[in-house]
């Protein structure tokens, strides 16, 4: 009696256990668990830079989003292996997807960003250009990130954008990047939105890059 007790017990523990998950799943979790992050500081960049090759023939989405949370880690040899995987990967049109994506984590969308100064895809500028003054789609932080972005890639698709948003932008922190962005454009419409904005403009950051975008256009 003892023993078939004991046979049932085994049975109905058995029976209610969760089905094991075959070795080579259960490997491959353990191996991603294990996997260093790209933006934990405490792992050895050798490590990361490693990573980050690995990264590059993940065909996961989550390996796009990894690659370009750690675009924001400082060290310039990582960022180098990060940048050097997302070219690797393509990843041009898929990260200023992601940066365009007004229903996306703030979060999300900056580190997008980053990617987009990094790989200048084609169109970003006018792509980005209808986002930089929706103000209600967009908050200061996406919005900073976007006129970044402006600085770097040809900003002439965004012109408008950029003449209307050194006039209307309430944030100083982006308009210091609208200005940045406009003096790389030669137009009489650029010219003249700086030098307005020069006579009115109080931030003294936002001050200095208008100058800096001035002195740009009159060839010093």
């Amino acid at each position: 009696m003892t023993i078939r007790l004991g046979l049932v017990a085994i049975a109905l523990l058995t029976a209610s256990a969760p089905h094991a998950m075959p070795a080579g799943e259960a490997g491959a979790d353990m191996v991603k668990a294990a996997a260093p992050s790209l933006t934990d500081n405490a792992v050895p960049e050798k490590e990361r830079i490693r990573r980050a090759a690995e990264l590059a023939a993940d065909p996961r989405p989550q390996a796009l989003d990894e690659l370009l949370a750690g675009l924001q880690v400082m060290g310039e040899e990582l960022r180098e292996a990060i940048v050097a995987a997302l070219k690797k990967k393509n990843a041009g049109g898929p990260t200023l997807d992601r940066a365009v994506d007004v229903k996306a984590k703030p979060d999300a969308r900056i580190n997008a960003l980053a990617g987009v100064r990094a790989l200048k895809p084609k169109d970003a500028a006018a792509r980005l250009a209808p986002l930089l003054n929706d103000t209600k789609a967009n908050g200061e932080p996406v919005r900073e990130a976007i006129a970044f972005a402006l600085c770097t890639v040809d900003p002439t698709a965004a012109e408008a954008a950029l003449v209307q948003s050194i006039k209307a932008e309430p944030s100083a922190k982006v308009r210091y990047y609208v200005a940045i962005a406009l003096g790389e454009l030669k137009s009489s419409a650029a010219k003249g939105a700086v030098s307005a904005q020069l006579k009115l403009e109080k931030d003294l950051a936002v001050l200095d890059s208008l100058e800096r975008a001035q002195r740009k256009h009159n060839g010093k």
